[in-house]
């Protein structure tokens, strides 16, 4: 069996240095050109420390990837002073609770919309209701904590994000109306099986006001409210919440041969049991999750 260990331990190292390798969607919002974007990690260093299972100073082996986000289109904001970062130094993040964390810095998350929306993702034309509008972004979506006292539920579970979208402007060409818009809505990181993703609530809270000097428009700030509730939101970030998402790389135990130490291991398998929900604290968002080895009932 301690043969067996050094390799097994191997090809889980091994297997996190493909976590967040040659990743790669396109997002089409359905406004213009659509956008793909394009995610490179590999392992920067390791850190390894002895000590017990538990208590203020736990034995613990941690991964610390680099990532290099990309898109193939050209920056539309070339004056833009690059994603939002919410805290410059943030605390390291309670990993006690649980034998296997992901702790990614929030700063990931706003890199991800900053890129796409610096692509053209929040530009372009969209026709509703028979109207064509020009959509553009002036600011850059961010995501940031969900506010203690907030009362945000999606499926009956508190939000753990909140996704907010300035200065959307909306051009009626038609009507020579221009209608500004923020908005924001809770999100989830949903965690299925080995897979991570986010799921964003379908009706945000939103401020929409006319920034035109048009008199007696036929359409108000209600009804263009409306219009992006049911047209403009599920296009724009609908597209985003079912691409988004991360595979994690378990290894394949059969490939470690571990029939050799017995025959009922022939079909085990490497499980994630999750044993907190996501929290974001500190300008990190952990997952916390118990690794476990499964084998068929005899």
């Amino acid at each position: 069996f301690t043969d067996k260990v050094p390799p097994l331990l191997e090809t889980l190292l091994g297997a996190t240095n493909n976590l967040l390798n040659d990743v790669e969607f396109t997002l089409d919002p359905g406004l213009g050109t659509p956008v793909t974007l394009q995610l490179d990690g590999a392992i920067g260093s390791l850190d390894v420390a002895a000590g017990p299972a538990i208590g203020t100073a736990p034995g613990h082996v941690t991964v610390f990837q680099d990532l290099v986000v990309r898109t193939t289109s050209t920056p539309i904001h070339a004056s833009s002073r690059g994603a939002a970062r919410l805290d410059a130094q943030p605390a390291a993040p309670n990993r006690r609770r649980s034998s296997v964390h992901l702790v990614m810095r929030q700063e990931l998350l706003n890199s991800l919309l900053h890129s796409l929306w610096n692509s053209g993702l929040l530009e372009g034309q969209a026709t509703f209701g028979g109207l064509t509008a020009n959509v553009s972004a002036k600011l850059a979506p961010v995501v940031r904590p969900t506010p203690p006292d907030t009362d945000c539920k999606i499926d009956g579970v508190r939000c753990d994000l909140i996704l907010q979208l300035g200065q959307l402007e909306v051009g009626l060409t038609d009507l020579d109306q221009v209608f500004a818009v923020n908005a924001q809505a809770g999100a989830r990181i949903v965690v299925d099986g080995t897979k991570v993703a986010i799921k964003i609530e379908q009706i945000p809270a939103r401020t929409v006001w006319e920034s035109s000097t048009v008199e007696g428009g036929l359409l108000d700030a209600p009804a263009v409210s409306e219009l992006i509730v049911d047209l403009v939101w599920p296009e724009l970030f609908g597209t985003i919440g079912e691409k988004l998402s991360i595979e994690l790389p378990l290894p394949d135990l059969a490939e470690l041969g571990l029939t050799s130490l017995s025959p009922n291991l022939a079909d085990a398998q490497l499980l994630l049991q999750m044993k907190q929900r996501p929290t974001v604290t500190g300008g990190y968002l952990t997952l916390g999750a118990d690794l476990e080895l499964a084998t068929p009932q005899p």
